[in-house]
């Protein structure tokens, strides 16, 4: 797990440590991330050889065994290599952000999380909606301006950087009534943009989703009251995510 959570971090550490609107790294931080992220490739590299030599009932055994159908062969190592760094990516990254926003959201109105106490069947419905609120993962696509542009009125020079927050989409006054009030009572609330749509959605969002559901059915049986410890500062990152730099909690074990 500790080796996990370092090199969970190392993928997104241009978007925690970076600077500017480019997330630039220094030279030594982009070396430590290369460092980590080379572990990483050879620790799946080598559950891979595992796993063709030995399937198990297991992700990594099965993109071993599966046929891709455009091309009509086998994924090779390395496609594996990178389907799995994705999965940790929105299985352990934004989903720890989705959690930490989840429990502040908990923290500023305890009647709520008194009622997912009492009806754990509302905690999908709980994360569908904070995760509309608070996207752990607000845009993508950086892109240059080639030339003068207008975007809805607004003037955009040559040589701007544009950066897509799609995370906007969840807030639309015209998409959704009310888009800043949390309502665990919105209808068709999984139409959100957190995990994009269509042929473009998250290959991480069914295993994000399972995670949170787990996360606080487990918490809820195990604690009574959750609040904000000392010395929080709420600092996030300034990048593309939505997280907190540090969580402190404090819990009421439950009887």
């Amino acid at each position: 797990m500790p080796d996990l959570e370092r090199w969970g971090n190392a993928q997104v550490k241009a978007f925690v440590y970076g600077r500017g609107h480019r997330n630039i790294l220094t030279e030594e931080e982009t070396r430590g991330q290369f460092d980590d992220l080379g572990e990483f490739k050879e620790y799946v590299a080598g559950k891979v050889q595992e796993r063709r030599a030995e399937p198990q009932d297991d992700m990594i055994s099965f993109l071993c065994d599966v046929t891709y159908e455009a091309l009509g062969r086998k994924l090779t190592d390395l496609e594996v290599n990178g389907i799995v760094y994705a999965m940790v990516i929105g299985g352990l990254e934004t989903t720890q952000y989705a959690i930490a926003e989840q429990a502040q959201i908990l923290c500023e109105h305890p009647e709520l999380f008194a009622r997912l106490k009492e009806n754990p069947d509302d905690i999908r419905q709980f994360t569908e909606e904070a995760m509309r609120l608070r996207a752990p993962t607000q845009g993508l696509s950086t892109r240059m301006t080639k030339h003068d542009e207008v975007f809805q009125g607004v003037e955009v020079p040559a040589g701007s950087l544009l950066h897509l927050r799609y995370a906007a989409a969840n807030v639309d006054p015209e998409e959704f009534e009310c888009p800043y009030d949390f309502d665990m009572s919105r209808k068709a609330v999984t139409r959100h943009m957190t995990f994009s749509q269509g042929p473009r959605v998250c290959p991480g969002a069914t295993i994000s989703r399972l995670e949170q559901t787990i996360a606080w059915q487990r918490l809820l049986e195990r604690v009574d009251s959750m609040a904000y410890g000392e010395g929080n500062t709420f600092l996030h990152q300034p990048g593309i995510m939505l997280g907190t730099l540090s969580l402190d909690l404090t819990f009421t074990k439950s009887a």
